[in-house]
C-alpha cells in the first residue's frame, strides 16, 4: 500500500511467479482450486520512488550498512503517498483517487472471499493480524468478526510453528468507517 513497503511488491511477484511456473502438486491444486487476483503495487509511483531512493542510496554508500541503504524514510515527498502526495491507504472510504477506484472495481466484480493488504512495520517489530483492538465499528458485520479469529487461529498455529512474534488486538483498532468492509486499516 504504502511505497516504501517493498515487501508486498515483492512477496507478490514472487507469488505471481510461482502460479505462472510452479509444476508442483501444491500450486496445481492452488490453480485448480481457486481464482486468484494479485494488485502487485497499489502506489506505483510511491513504490518508483522508493526503488529510486534505494539505488540512490547503494551507490553512493557501495558497502555500507544494509539498514542505511534500505532507509524507508527516503527523501521529500517520499515514498510512502501516491503522485498526488496522498497516502492511497486512507482511500478506501472515499475512493477519490484513480488507484483506489480501480481495486475497488476489481473487487466489486469479483468479491473475493480473502483480501490481504499487506503493509510493513520495520525490521526490529513484530507482525500485525486481526482481530483488532477495540473500538471496532458497530458496521463491521459479526461474520467478518468471526473470520478475524479463524484467520487468527490459522495465522497463530504458522507463526508459532516458525517462532515468528506477532501481536493482535492492540495498536490497530477498526473504527475508521473506511474499514468496515475489508478488514483493517
Amino acid at each position: 500500500m504504502h511505497g516504501n513497503e517493498a515487501s508486498g511488491v515483492e512477496a507478490a511477484i514472487a507469488l505471481v511467479y510461482q502460479l505462472a511456473a510452479g509444476r508442483d502438486a501444491e500450486t496445481q491444486l492452488l490453480l485448480d482450486s481457486l481464482i486468484v487476483l494479485i494488485d502487485p503495487v497499489e502506489n506505483p509511483d510511491g513504490h518508483e520512488r522508493h526503488v529510486q531512493e534505494v539505488n540512490r542510496i547503494a551507490r553512493r554508500a557501495r558497502g555500507a550498512d544494509v539498514a542505511l541503504r534500505d532507509d524507508p524514510r527516503g527523501t521529500w515527498p517520499g515514498p510512502r503517498t501516491s503522485h498526488y502526495y496522498f497516502d492511497l491507504n486512507r482511500d478506501w472510504f472515499t475512493m477519490s483517487h484513480p488507484e483506489t477506484q480501480g481495486r475497488i472495481a476489481a473487487m466489486r466484480k469479483w468479491w473475493p472471499m480473502v483480501a490481504v493488504d499487506l503493509h510493513e512495520q520495520g525490521s526490529s517489530a513484530t507482525y500485525y493480524f486481526a482481530p483488532p483492538m477495540l473500538p471496532v465499528n458497530k458496521n463491521v458485520p459479526e461474520s467478518t468478526r468471526r473470520w478475524w479469529d479463524i484467520y487468527a487461529q490459522g495465522n497463530i498455529a504458522a507463526f508459532d510453528q516458525h517462532g515468528w512474534s506477532f501481536f493482535r488486538r492492540e495498536n490497530y483498532d477498526e473504527f475508521y468507517p473506511g474499514t468496515a468492509t475489508r478488514g483493517r486499516s
